[in-house]
């Protein structure tokens, strides 16, 4: 199979992972609006039932869709219970539509009191991001990087970088065929790599992109991350409330909903994902001024294959990282200027 065709391939599965991923997001959201603004005291346990009762087949048709097309492009291994329990993370949409209600319900109308709720309601998005219990779960799901040559050639680029990292560790996801690495953690920093990346990668290879998450470390991209969203949720949130219910005189239950909901897409949809591109761009040249571009280009390459993931991504399928190609133009860019950059991070790998 040619190039081209692989990735005209890798592209139409992409795309339909999004359209189903984006008709999903619509169907909750849909049904959220619809509960929020026709629950009231006496009906709200009941509402929030019928609508759990509609969208918990939506979501299972919508995981089970995804697994088959993981079945066909991707050639998975896994069974599907592990799509179904994924699909819930859509919940993560209704549930704040749930809390408002009760929040309105529970304010009789006072326009300040509902305020307060708006803050509140906010504090704990930005505290369940804060502490992020998936990190916890990641760690006992996941085991240190069994090759010592790995983890010596981390420890030697974490300390070229300044950087303290509490641990590598290696998550198994080579059932679901998934090659990816993150960096996790506030006060305690972990790079987190699944044994599929590890075992189609060369070593070196495997460095570079674990070089990558350790410089995210470095540059302290998830405490920036957490600051500008922190910000930008309280900020709008906020003005939105107030422009809408003192301003335009709306009334409490739109301007709650516009506080929580219009801040949180704005910020996460639109504003995030630009901050995001900026910190995988600024990781990826810390990351090849120690390793080698070339060396990171292809990894990054690699990795694109192995995911099934179109080079030339549309950035509404990925919002969060720069497509391979733009990636790969700028590792190549940094190459051709001449610096002087090792071959590798510890001797050439014996794996292929």
């Amino acid at each position: 199979m040619s190039e081209d065709s692989k990735e005209e391939i890798d592209a139409l599965f992409w795309m339909r992972r999004w359209i189903i991923g984006t008709v999903t997001a619509l169907v909750v959201l849909v049904s959220s609006l619809i509960f929020y603004f026709s629950s009231t005291w006496t009906n709200f346990l009941l509402e929030t039932l019928e609508e759990a009762t509609i969208l918990v087949p939506s979501l299972l048709i919508s995981s089970y869709l995804t697994y088959t097309l993981d079945l066909k492009y991707r050639k998975v291994k896994t069974g599907y219970s592990g799509y179904a329990r994924n699909s819930l993370s859509y919940l993560y949409i209704v549930i704040p539509f749930w809390v408002m209600s009760a929040a309105i319900i529970l304010s009789f109308g006072r326009t300040y009191l509902t305020f307060l709720y708006l803050d509140i309601m906010l504090a704990v998005i930005l505290t369940g991001l804060a502490v992020n219990i998936r990190v916890q779960i990641w760690k006992r799901s996941s085991k240190e990087i069994s090759n010592s040559r790995i983890i010596e050639g981390a420890k030697r680029i974490a300390e070229k970088m300044g950087v303290e990292i509490t641990g590598f560790r290696e998550v198994n996801w080579s059932r679901a065929k998934i090659a990816n690495a993150f960096q996790a953690g506030l006060r305690h920093r972990y790079v987190f790599v699944t044994n599929f990346m590890i075992d189609n990668l060369t070593e070196d290879e495997d460095l570079a992109i674990i070089a990558h998450e350790m410089a995210h470390a470095k540059m302290n991209h998830l405490t920036k991350t957490m600051v500008f969203v922190g910000i930008d949720l309280l900020l709008i949130g906020n003005a939105l409330f107030a422009f809408i219910v003192f301003t335009l005189n709306y009334g409490a239950k739109l301007g709650l909903v516009f506080g929580i909901a219009a801040s949180v897409f704005v910020t996460a949809y639109i504003l995030l994902p630009i901050l995001q591109r900026r910190f995988e761009r600024e990781a990826d040249l810390v990351a090849a001024t120690l390793t080698n571009p070339r060396l990171l280009a292809d990894s990054l390459l690699k990795i694109s294959r192995l995911n099934h993931t179109p080079i030339n991504i549309h950035w509404q399928w990925n919002p969060s990282h720069p497509s391979t190609s733009e990636r790969i133009a700028y590792l190549k860019e940094l190459e051709n200027r001449g610096k002087d950059i090792p071959d590798g991070i510890g001797g050439r790998s014996t794996r292929t």
